[in-house]
């Protein structure tokens, strides 16, 4: 059976087809013999203005049944994301600019979809799945002992807003350090992102500054733009309203810096970006410059770090400069970016799951390499995660859980944790099972910082989650469910001890927060 844009492709034509058919019998038989009554003049005047009234007419209805035909045959066709969102869409207000969009662009894949980057990581329940979407290209299959489990919160690019149940309507809103909210209010249908480079996303298509200015509507640039990714670096990547076409927007101008001709790009990282150019990978320079990747490699590159970016060439992986030649031969099943000159490998097969990608298991085991690809760090590992801060957390094969190890491979708190996350100012937050003789029913969590270097446990009382240090708040769980902000010492950063339906970390001085009115 052919695909969707085939079949979308097909039905286009044949509707141009019928227009144009239209168009030649009505000039030839109906406006030429009245015309003919009359002088020449006014013969070109009717056969003019009826030709131009009777186009317009044809590809009026042409459009309209187009749009909705798209609408049915991706409700039926389509992933449940873009079967629900063509539904949703199917029968709403039609926009006034359709017909420009419908005759001057060619006919493309695009479908309801979230537009956001997905970079292989987890989307929140919130959401939102209209609009266009940029092509999800082959990632590595994550699984819980590859990197920690990502709680909820860990988003990079959440978005929310308006009404999420009928009887249930929630707020969307950055905070700063003082609790002071920074939005009143997200109306229904529009979504908000975090904080980057000093502006962040809110729908549609603007940026806009924490403190609510529009500085950029991409449906008011020429051509219209559709954002797809924060500000990293001075760039944004962008597309074309309504083709799949991407490019970089500049932070200062807010013009096109990179012309939307790419078939996907990344974010950018350390000067260059991934993208796909004609069918083959490579990396963008600020400049613009293609600098296309060794022959061999089919799949999505990773992004550059330390002057290297992991990619794979015959279902191996390996290190490669972006524009010049491997520097590390592909002969890793896994490759992870590298920090603070050390990079985690792998070698060993992947189990699927049937939970899918996100819970695949790695049968095999992992290291730390160098950048001349020499192991470094002593000890073989069933579960790795990078260095940060000159530590990094790992699952040892005779371990229990979570560990964490300094650059020596000496094993700084011992791996029996569930949860572990990166180290600030000599405290390390945690959670792991506490069995206590008060609860024989089964195990409770005990949750709490431990403290470096001495492995000493703080545990904090009436939390059920705790995330990772950001600008110096964690975000953590109160008993009562909602989402609140710790200090180091533990204590409310804030006056109200829970307040927020779902946190995330601080981030240039924000965070975004959303509450739940009922």
């Amino acid at each position: 059976m052919p695909g969707l844009p085939t079949i979308l492709t097909g039905i286009k034509v044949l509707l141009i087809i019928i227009g144009t058919g239209l168009l030649w019998g009505l000039g030839n038989f109906v406006i030429h013999p009245l015309a003919s009554l009359f002088d020449r003049s006014i013969q070109g005047f009717i056969l003019g203005n009826g030709l131009l009234l009777s186009g317009a007419f044809v590809l009026y209805f042409g459009g309209q049944l187009y749009e909705r035909l798209e609408l049915l045959l991706t409700a039926r066709f389509g992933t449940p994301a873009e079967m629900m969102a063509a539904w949703r869409c199917l029968w709403s207000k039609v926009d006034t600019a359709w017909l420009l969009k419908w005759v001057w662009n060619p006919p493309t894949s695009r479908r309801p979809g979230p537009p956001w980057l997905n970079e292989g990581k987890p989307l929140s329940p919130e959401t939102c799945s209209s609009g266009g979407h940029m092509p999800r290209s082959p990632e590595l299959p994550r699984h819980p002992l590859l990197v920690p489990p990502e709680p909820e919160f860990g988003l990079l690019q959440p978005r929310w807003g308006g009404k999420c149940y009928e009887d249930e309507v929630f707020h969307v809103f950055l905070i700063n350090h003082q609790s002071t909210p920074l939005f009143a209010e997200i109306s229904d249908g529009e979504s908000l992102s975090e904080v980057s480079e000093g502006l962040c996303f809110r729908s549609p298509a603007r940026f806009i500054t924490p403190s609510g200015k529009v500085v950029f509507d991409g449906r008011r640039h020429h051509p219209p733009l559709e954002p797809v990714g924060l500000f990293y670096e001075g760039c944004a990547q962008v597309k074309l309203w309504n083709r799949d076409l991407y490019g970089f927007l500049g932070r200062d101008s807010f013009q096109l810096i990179i012309p939307c001709e790419f078939e996907f790009v990344g974010r950018f990282s350390e000067g260059f970006a991934v993208a796909l150019h004609q069918g083959r990978w490579g990396f963008l320079t600020r400049n613009g410059t293609f600098l296309p990747c060794p022959k061999g490699v089919q799949d999505r590159p990773r992004d550059v770090h330390e002057g290297l970016a992991a990619a794979k060439r015959n279902q191996h992986w390996g290190y490669l400069v972006p524009g010049s030649d491997w520097q590390i031969p592909p002969r890793f099943d896994y490759a992870g970016d590298f920090s603070e000159g050390l990079a985690p490998v792998g070698k060993g097969t992947w189990i699927e799951s049937k939970f899918g990608e996100d819970q695949a298991q790695f049968n095999g085991e992992f290291w730390y390499i160098d950048h001349q690809g020499e192991a470094v760090v002593p000890g073989r590992f069933l579960g790795v995660s990078p260095f940060e801060g000159g530590y990094a957390r790992v699952w040892p094969a005779d371990g229990s859980g979570w560990g964490l190890i300094n650059r020596k491979g000496i094993v700084v708190l011992p791996p029996c944790y569930d949860k572990l996350f990166p180290a600030y100012d000599s405290r390390v937050p945690f959670q792991r099972k506490l069995h206590r003789p008060d609860q024989p029913k089964g195990p409770s969590e005990a949750i709490g910082f431990a403290l470096l270097p001495s492995g000493e446990e703080q545990l904090l009382d009436d939390l059920w989650e705790i995330g990772p240090f950001s600008e110096g708040l964690v975000v953590a769980r109160h008993r009562n469910g909602k989402w609140t902000y710790l200090t180091e010492e533990g204590t409310f950063a804030f006056r109200s001890e829970g307040q927020f339906e779902t946190a995330y970390p601080f981030r240039e001085g924000y965070a975004l927060v959303r509450t739940s009115h009922l």
